[in-house]
Order: C-alpha cells, then sequence, then structure tokens
C-alpha cells in the first residue's frame, strides 16, 4: 500500500469479480484524492448509507445503495461504515461527514423494502462487536429487521460459520 498507493488491492479485487463494496477507515488512508484516484482499478460499485460524500470528489463513485437481480430475486445491497473519530484525521476525510449507521440502516433498509427487494444486504465496516459505544455488526442485525444478512470487516474477526443473531423484537438476521 505505501508504495501503490492501493492499486494493487483494487487491481485485485476487480479480478476477483467483486461486485459491490462499502467504504472502511482505511479507504482514507490516502485521503479523499487518493480514494479518487484509484477509481480507474475498482470494476464495483461503491456503498456507503451513513457517509455523506456529496461534498467531496467521492461523490461520483459511492451511493447509498444499489439493487441487483440474481436468479429472479432482487436484492438491495447497502454500506455502513465506522466513526471516523480517533481513526480517520479530519483532514483525510475532508467533505465525507459520518453518521449514526444505525439510523442509515433503518431508513436504507426501509427504504429498499419499499422498492421491493426480496433480500437487504448490510455490507458492514462497523466491527463484529459492540466496543464501548460504537455500533456493531451485531447491533445492526439486533435493531433493524428489515435486513437479511450483515457481511462485516473492521474487527477481522473470522467465524467458522455464519452468526444468527436473535432481534429483541422477534426474527432473526
Amino acid at each position: 500500500f505505501n508504495f501503490y498507493h492501493g492499486e494493487i488491492e483494487f487491481k485485485a479485487m476487480s479480478a476477483m469479480g467483486y461486485d459491490v463494496a462499502t467504504l472502511g477507515n482505511h479507504d482514507f488512508d490516502l485521503g479523499v484524492d487518493g480514494f479518487v484516484a484509484m477509481q480507474p482499478h475498482a470494476n464495483w460499485e461503491w456503498v456507503s448509507a451513513n457517509y455523506d460524500v456529496a461534498g467531496s470528489a467521492m461523490a461520483p463513485f459511492v451511493k447509498p445503495y444499489t439493487i441487483r437481480e440474481a436468479a429472479g430475486v432482487k436484492v438491495g445491497i447497502f454500506g455502513a461504515g465506522v466513526d471516523f473519530d480517533r481513526l480517520v484525521l479530519a483532514s483525510l476525510h475532508e467533505g465525507v461527514t459520518y453518521s449514526d449507521p444505525i439510523l442509515a440502516a433503518k431508513k436504507t433498509a426501509t427504504h429498499l423494502r419499499e422498492l421491493g427487494c426480496d433480500v437487504v444486504i448490510c455490507l458492514s465496516h462497523l466491527g463484529h462487536r459492540s466496543r464501548g459505544d460504537r455500533p456493531s455488526d451485531t447491533a445492526v442485525g439486533q435493531e433493524v429487521p428489515e435486513i437479511d444478512i450483515v457481511l462485516g470487516g473492521h474487527s477481522h474477526t473470522f467465524l467458522d460459520e455464519p452468526e444468527i443473531i436473535q432481534r429483541p423484537s422477534g426474527g432473526f438476521t
């Protein structure tokens, strides 16, 4: 990364056939301009429902959600990113603002259901379990019943099998 600035990673992800990805704290390691410079190497869509990129050069590359169809199933996919506080210097995410990922997830997942999505997937870069007052993958799964699957990153937690999350209101993610 220090030498190629993410180019190798983006080319590898493109070669592996990534369709959709969400933003994480390391996507800002070289600032907004560094992220934008790597976009010619990214052959996938970027989604983030809780990062407002409208005031930045990232705006043409990141949207809150995308909808795909697979075998007749309409799939809504959105992203949720970690709080920048203590992780990303303000100068590196200039023009990008963070908002509560659980509130953004509720709003976006509900909207995707209203658009007729049969399945709603949250690509999360929050971390598997809560650390202090920070929202997590499990919190999103518990608190947003419109989500069917949370695919998480950030904490690099390896799971031997999917974790089934029971919601307080009933149902599972």
